[in-house]
């Protein structure tokens, strides 16, 4: 099942839902689905990092929110497990600052 579904179209009039294997929305990788409505157009993606910085070079300059998936060992940012450099040059952590994040703040 897709986890808040009923509120996130409470929310949006277009919505593009896309998993890999198909079993909702789209089949297929998001970078080959994504559009853009320039005013419009807020995107939420979770997924693996190298995707979802592929996903960011389509859409720059497009309000995005991502939520990483890094492994959490400790969850309070000590064992540094789940560091992500972002475009400051400084770590955020994923178990302690996220896991979500806006796009333009880490790529």
């Amino acid at each position: 099942d897709f986890i808040l579904k009923n509120e996130i179209e409470a929310l949006c009039t277009d919505i593009n839902y896309t998993t890999e294997e198909g079993d909702f929305g789209n089949k297929g990788f998001i970078t080959d689905f994504v559009r853009v409505n320039n005013n419009k157009t807020t995107l939420y993606a979770c997924g693996p990092t190298p995707m979802l910085r592929s996903l960011h070079k389509k859409t720059i300059g497009i309000p995005s929110y991502y939520s990483f998936e890094e492994r959490m060992a400790c969850g309070v940012g000590v064992c540094l497990g789940c560091a992500i450099m972002a475009k400051d040059g400084k770590y955020r952590y994923v178990c302690k600052d996220g896991p979500v994040f806006p796009g333009d703040e880490i790529f």
